[in-house]
């Protein structure tokens, strides 16, 4: 039970912090342009940039407009941390990756706002030769999706990579537990 509150004080922790981020990124956006825009200009951007910030962050579920939902029904907290992601095919940029029992998410650094969800359920990782590197393939809108990873070190590579092989098995575990048909 105490597990489960740490858990769960973790998963809101998560959500403000990522959610504080985009809110405070739509207004330095906001502040950035203004000597472009006329008050009144600025008011009907600001009030349509707050609305759709509050749609897209506050509102959200597991529809495609709100996929980066922190706190949803059996949903555990894993690990958090810093790996480089391999962006536009030859270039490493740091991400802040939280680790959570159905998938992955990131953020281009730590309290920032979320970029991507990676889910676990019919997803693969491995690891990339001798090196510290790694990567992983899901299922998005039915494409498959994937993304390299490096670590620091091969140590801390296979570190990510089992805590990431444990919760993929366990999505597969659930997923055909839940399909099959129950014993009567």
């Amino acid at each position: 039970d105490c597990d489960k509150h740490l858990n769960d004080a973790k998963l809101r922790q998560i959500e403000k912090i990522t959610m504080a981020s985009s809110i405070r990124s739509t207004n330095e956006m906001l502040g950035e342009s203004s000597s472009s825009f006329s008050s009144r200009d600025l008011k009907s951007l600001a009030s349509f940039h707050h609305s759709k910030s509050s749609n897209s962050l506050m509102n959200q579920s597991s529809s495609q407009n709100d996929c980066f939902k922190i706190i949803v029904p059996n949903r555990r907290f894993c690990q958090e941390g810093e790996l480089r992601k391999l962006c536009s095919g030859f270039h490493w940029r740091k991400r802040y990756v939280y680790i959570f029992s159905d998938c992955l998410m990131y953020s281009h650094g730590h309290g920032r706002s979320l970029r991507q969800k990676c889910s676990f359920l019919g997803a693969e990782v491995r690891c990339i030769g001798n090196t510290s590197s790694f990567e992983m393939s899901w299922i998005d809108d039915e494409d498959t999706k994937t993304t390299k990873w490096k670590a620091d070190s091969k140590l801390e590579r296979d570190q990510w990579v089992g805590v990431i092989r444990e919760q993929i098995s366990a999505a597969a575990s659930m997923a055909s537990a839940s399909s099959s048909p129950s014993a009567s």
